[in-house]
């Protein structure tokens, strides 16, 4: 089975293949840090930012034959089929959303999983959000 592995930077998406075993991890971490610096160079170092030593990059497999049954996928499309636009009339914190798709699919998700989906939600605009990241108390609403 062939596995593509995703990691990015920013703006910036970089890919290659692998298999189950990691064949091919070390060389394409290695070809992505080398195509970085050479990017650095073309495009001017303020333009190419290099992460933190302890910081990771973010990655994300993909399976050739997948078709998006991640939690958080599945959260996105329970919001959008049985949510939007109605229930959002009032403004409405994760905890609420979290519990009214419960009732609704009988699933108990995970808390942190529906707030990154109502967070890329509020990021396409289907959604609107007030509140601070500091405090962690967003709100969610209809734009």
């Amino acid at each position: 089975m062939e596995i593509t592995v995703i990691v990015n930077y920013g703006s910036i998406a970089f890919s290659f293949p692998t298999d189950e075993n990691g064949n091919n991890l070390e060389n394409g971490f290695k070809a992505i840090k080398k195509l970085r610096l050479s990017a650095s160079k073309i495009v001017g170092a303020t333009n190419v930012t290099m992460l933190e030593k302890q910081a990771k990059p973010e990655m994300a497999t993909q399976q050739k034959s997948g078709k998006g049954k991640a939690e958080t996928s599945l959260i996105t499309r329970k919001v959008e089929e049985l949510l939007l636009p109605e229930y959002f009339s009032q403004a409405r914190t994760t905890g609420e959303v979290r519990l009214e798709l419960q009732k609704r699919t009988g699933i108990p998700f995970q808390s942190r999983k529906v707030s990154q989906s109502l967070g890329q939600l509020a990021l396409l605009g289907k959604l609107g959000r007030t509140g601070s990241k500091d405090k962690h108390d967003f709100r969610y609403f209809r734009p």
